[in-house]
């Protein structure tokens, strides 16, 4: 396959759309880079006896799922037979599924999987289509997985959520793993009305703390996995879940490797009008671009602000010479870049309409079908700048008051 068709194919599935300054993000960003170097951040190396590029065991794909049922919003829904089709096809193909447990240990760790090819299950939201349908299929592979639950909503007589009794039946197989979800599933970037923002960072605390809290309570301890809702975050959010101990996970896609960003792990969502199990070999088969920091417009971006569009720039851990894409990822709309061995700048030429955007950025690895694939989201809020201003004056003259 030629780069130029590969790149097309790539495109054609593109339109998968969906502040902690300081002492923690430093020691963050130094740990990520240090691991890229160590571990030369790559995906492939060449081999000395055939010069062929091998992958090196380091990369894997989190999946994310919601409802598995044709009964329920099709944004977020899979129907049984094309989620049955997404496990054989793990395992007619070799994927190796692990925990989500033991993907995290492995990457953070340095460490190796068995694999070239490894992936983690995860659903979002607790549905009961999990419980009645994903689990007997799971269960039928041995296939791990992690349902990511807000806490508040769960209730023994619900007829469309997972029980905690429900819960603790699977949780005896072994193959389940209860994550974090917050306690509400609220906008976290999302002020409440004119709310300091110390107020706001109190809140966001309690509903990672207190929903931890609960399904310790309720299941056993838990490991510290808190995916965020809406697949929103920012500086801000990220450090808070950093300095709290978690690992967070996003709903950007792409791969994941050691030297990722273990507070924003991507993860690709497979329902609605990603379920197609014709484009779902790319995303499974790729990895972690080798990134040791970004510089991006701050986020949430605002519709009629300068920022809207807004700019991402990637440094990357080593030399990256492979031809590099970049696209917008509701519409697979190639974006121009500018960029060196070390580095990368792009940015739409058209404002963001008022939702969530992203740019993906995606290269050939030179083993076909595998393909380096990063992704970045914001927020873009309906109203201005100057609802922005207004609260920071709010939070000023409640400083003076305080």
């Amino acid at each position: 396959m030629s780069i130029v068709s590969s790149i097309n194919t790539v495109r054609e599935i593109l339109s998968d759309g969906r502040y902690a300054f300081g002492f923690f993000r430093v020691v963050d960003l130094a740990y990520r880079k240090l691991v890229s170097l160590m571990l030369l951040g790559a995906a492939c190396f060449v081999s000395a006896e055939d010069d062929s590029p091998i992958i090196d065991k380091q990369h894997a794909v989190i999946m994310q799922y919601h409802h598995v049922s044709s009964s329920t919003p099709h944004s977020t829904s899979i129907s049984t037979e094309l989620f049955t089709q997404h496990m054989e096809w793990l395992e007619n193909n070799g994927f190796e599924v692990v925990s989500l447990a033991t993907l995290v240990d492995t990457l953070k760790s340095g460490g190796k999987f068995d694999s070239d090819k490894v992936v983690a299950i995860t659903f979002d939201d607790n549905y009961r289509s999990i419980c009645d349908i994903a689990w007997p299929i799971l269960r039928d592979k041995k296939f791990p997985f992690t349902v990511f639950v807000n806490t508040a909503r769960v209730s023994e007589t619900s007829t469309y959520l997972c029980s905690w009794d429900d819960l603790r039946d699977i949780y005896q197989s072994g193959l389940m793993i209860v994550g974090n979800h917050s306690v509400n599933h609220p906008h976290m970037l999302d002020f409440d009305g004119f709310e300091s923002s110390t107020r706001w960072r109190e809140r966001i605390i309690n509903e990672v703390v207190d929903a931890q809290a609960t399904i310790d309570r309720e299941m056993g301890k838990q490991p510290r996995f808190f995916a965020y809702p809406y697949g929103e975050y920012n500086e801000m959010v990220e450090g808070i879940i950093r300095q709290l101990g978690y690992i967070g996970f996003g709903q950007q896609s792409g791969g994941v490797g050691p030297g990722s960003n273990f507070a924003a792990l991507p993860r690709f969502p497979l329902s609605g009008s990603y379920s197609n199990p014709e484009t779902m070999a790319v995303k499974m088969m790729s990895l972690a671009l080798p990134v040791d920091d970004v510089g991006s417009t701050p986020n949430p971006i605002f519709y009629s602000s300068s920022n809207n569009p807004p700019q991402l720039a990637i440094h990357f851990s080593q030399k990256f010479d492979h031809p590099l894409n970049c696209f917008l990822g509701t519409t697979g709309q190639p974006i121009k870049i500018k960029r060196t061995e070390y580095s990368l700048v792009t940015q739409n030429t058209a404002a963001f309409n008022v939702g969530r955007g992203r740019y993906n950025c995606t290269a050939p690895s030179g083993i076909e079908g595998r393909y380096y694939w990063y992704s970045h989201q914001w927020q873009v809020k309906s109203g201005s700048v100057d609802e922005y201003l207004r609260q920071q004056w709010f939070d000023f003259s409640h400083s003076l008051r305080h």
